[in-house]
């Protein structure tokens, strides 16, 4: 990665270390002794948050595990490792979520693994494509900007290019039908069913047999 930011933007500020890995962020489920020492040993900063210990820890013969496990503590407490680890909740959980939970791959109907890696690549980049449209062009999941059998995702994403290069927008199709009355199929501006002298009527006609039908009731 080093040598293709040194290739392809020489003259740029590099994007990435210089000096390889020098900061590792994970959950819990990798938190070990022997990890923490071997990353010390890399001249690697850990910030993996603990796993619950059901009572204290024996540290008799093992003062360096000791060491880099308090020293991995001390910085998480840090305010340096707290806006690390909600980073990587942002960037690589919500990520997660939003492709096994919510995009229903938790479970898949394919064998072989290469149909099975199909899937995913396909799946990440549709997300990926959807981060694109939201950052770049401003398409967000709104009504106006649904794909719908009036209104494509192409016409979506060339009327999203054309905006970002300065030409004039298109005019949004609207995507509700035309309202008309039921009664007298007058069409409507607003959202109601009747227009204004349907409406009276129908409130008089409604009225006048709701009364009726109060003076029909026998008492009791």
């Amino acid at each position: 990665m080093i040598e293709r930011e040194a290739d392809t933007r020489p003259a740029e500020k590099p994007q990435v270390s210089l000096g390889g890995v020098e900061e590792v962020v994970a959950d819990k489920g990798y938190h070990s002794g022997p990890v923490l020492q071997d990353m010390q040993a890399g001249g690697v900063r850990t910030y993996i948050p603990e796993k619950k210990q059901a009572g204290k820890r024996h540290w008799v013969g093992k003062e360096e595990e000791r060491d880099v496990v308090y020293a991995n503590r001390q910085r998480l407490q840090r305010p340096k490792g707290k806006r690390l680890l909600r980073k990587r909740g942002e960037l690589i959980e919500r990520t997660f979520a939003h492709c096994y939970d919510t995009g229903g791959m938790r479970r898949t109907h394919l064998r072989k693994h290469n149909n099975i890696l199909k899937r995913l690549l396909v799946h990440v980049a549709g997300m990926n494509l959807g981060l694109l449209l939201r950052s770049v062009y401003g398409i967000r999941s709104h009504p106006e900007t649904r794909e719908t059998p009036a209104r494509p995702a192409s016409r979506l994403t060339g009327r999203a290019i054309r905006e970002a290069q300065g030409a004039s927008p298109l005019p949004a199709p609207s995507l509700k039908p035309p309202a008309f009355c039921r009664t007298c199929g007058v069409p409507l501006e607003s959202r109601s069913s009747y227009c204004g002298p349907c409406a009276a009527v129908f409130q008089r006609e409604h009225r006048d047999s709701a009364v009726a039908s109060v003076r029909q009731k026998p008492y009791r």
